[in-house]
């Protein structure tokens, strides 16, 4: 209920100004949800990890269903800027 009100790009912005001050790159790893967020941050995909639970994680449709976990690998060079 608290997504897409500019919270999380607001936190973002404070940190990245100190690391582009500093001339530092940074490193995050997202799901799927949070990638648009670290695109207009200025980051970009470098690997992704897809990890197949095999039916160890239960959803919401019932125990045991077949879940696929991706986290992105992306980086931020310092100064990239901001969309």
């Amino acid at each position: 209920e608290y997504q897409r009100m500019g919270l999380g790009i607001a936190l973002m912005k404070s940190v990245l100004e100190v690391a582009d001050q500093e001339g530092m790159g940074a490193y995050v790893e997202a799901s799927s949800k949070g990638l648009g967020l670290y695109r207009k941050c200025g980051f970009k995909e470098v690997g992704r990890l897809e990890v197949d639970c095999g039916g160890f994680v239960a959803e919401e449709g019932g125990p045991g269903e077949e879940r696929r976990f991706v986290t992105v690998a992306m980086v931020r060079e310092a100064g990239a800027g901001y969309l």
